[in-house]
Parts: C-alpha cells; structure tokens; sequence
C-alpha cells in the first residue's frame, strides 16, 4: 500500500524519494521524506508546490 506518491516538475532532478516516518500530529499526518538525485545526493532545492500526495484509504 502506498502512503505517499510523489511526483516533480520538470526541472527538478529527483531520482528517488524515501518514506523516513510518517507521524499523526494534532489531527495532521506528518511524513518525512529522503529525496535523492541521480548521483545518489541529497535533492534541496524542493519547496510545497514540488509535491503531489495521494491518499490511500483502501482497508
């Protein structure tokens, strides 16, 4: 099951994002992510509208 998709604007070089955690926090569902380039570093340059989440209630 997925817990969050995420998907980039061209021009963003993000090769993979991890899930770290993902805590529920005053009635707000907090994830961590770990987003890598191609070259295995750390991708910075990321802001709000670099991120699309799906929520996935299937049971």
């Amino acid at each position: 099951m997925c817990a969050g998709c995420f998907s980039y604007p061209s021009g963003v070089q993000a090769q993979e994002a991890k899930i770290l955690n993902a805590t529920v926090e005053d009635e707000q569902v907090k994830i961590r992510i770990q987003v890598k380039n191609e070259y295995d570093q750390p991708v910075t340059n990321l802001t709000d509208e670099n991120f699309q989440v799906y929520v996935n209630n299937d049971k």
